[in-house]
Formats: structure tokens, sequence, C-alpha cells
């Protein structure tokens, strides 16, 4: 009996035994699956954070369509608005004529704040303009104006009243 106990504990121990091969050959395979997950991790760690970055910077859920609340809290969403990333479309109207050699417009009644690197659309047009400054929001009681200067916006006139609208 002690001799068939010995016997097992040998063919338990015994490397070259098919049912151990097996059993090291998976142990190995996890372990690798775990040395991987660890030589990653830091990887996937730096991969997060820039994406985290860029859509805070540039607001890819926004472009992409997908609303904020669907992402963050509601009160995240009103203070990223309050600090010019506009999640909700903007708009405003030319205040006056503006002729084919400005691209320096004043809104009058806009709704929402405009920011640098707004894509708008100016009246009728689906031509895509890209604000490339902007002046601070004057807020008043006969309503909110704002001047904005936009990318490739010689060459276009303008008269007054025309709706510019964010795009994204």
């Amino acid at each position: 009996m002690l001799q068939n106990f010995k016997d097992g504990v040998k063919d338990w121990f015994d490397p070259n035994s098919e049912e151990n091969k097996n059993y090291f050959k998976n142990q190995m395979y996890r372990l690798k699956i775990i040395g991987w997950i660890f030589v990653l991790s830091p990887f996937l760690l730096f991969l997060l954070i820039v994406v985290m970055e860029v859509e805070e910077q540039f607001n890819i859920t926004g472009f992409l369509g997908i609303p904020c609340e669907s992402i963050y809290t509601e009160e995240r969403c009103i203070e990223k608005d309050k600090l010019g990333y506009s999640f909700v479309d903007g708009s405003g109207y030319i205040s006056k004529n503006s002729s084919a050699t400005s691209n320096v417009f004043l809104l009058k009644e806009v709704t929402s704040e405009f920011s640098v690197g707004n894509i708008v659309t100016i009246g009728d047009s689906k031509k895509k303009h890209e604000i490339v400054d902007v002046k601070p929001l004057n807020k008043s009681e006969s309503g909110n104006s704002q001047t904005i200067i936009i990318m490739y916006g010689v060459g276009f006139e303008t008269n007054a009243g025309m709706k510019v609208s964010v795009v994204r």
C-alpha cells in the first residue's frame, strides 16, 4: 500500500507524464497572458488618458453627435458649456451688412457663446467656416452679442439678419 502511494505521488510530480505536460502547458499559457496584461497595462492606461484629454480639448463625442448627457452628468455638461465647450448648437444673427473683404462679423441675439474652433454656417449657405477668434460675449438687456472672426470668410458677403449657426 505504501508503494502504491509512492508511485501515485511520483506519477503526480512526473513532468514527463502526459497529464502533467498539459497541466504545465496550461499554467505557462496563463502566466504568459498575465505577463502580457502587466506589460500592456501601462500602455492601455496611457492610451485611455490620451483619449480623455483629446475628448476634453476637442469634444470628439459632440463632433460624432453623441449627446454630452449620455456620457457625463448633467452638471458636468453645463459646466463644460460655461467654459466655452459648446455642447448645444449656438446661433446668432448678423447685425449689419458686411462686404466681401471682411471676415469679422458682429452677431446679435446670440443663444450660446461661440468658441474658437466652432464650425459655423451663415444663412442658407452650406459652406462651413471655422471660427479662428472670438471676442467675449456681451450680455445686455437688449440681447447678447458677440464678434467672431472666421477663416476663409473673405469673399462672402453677408446681410443683416442672416443666421449664423454652429454645426460642430
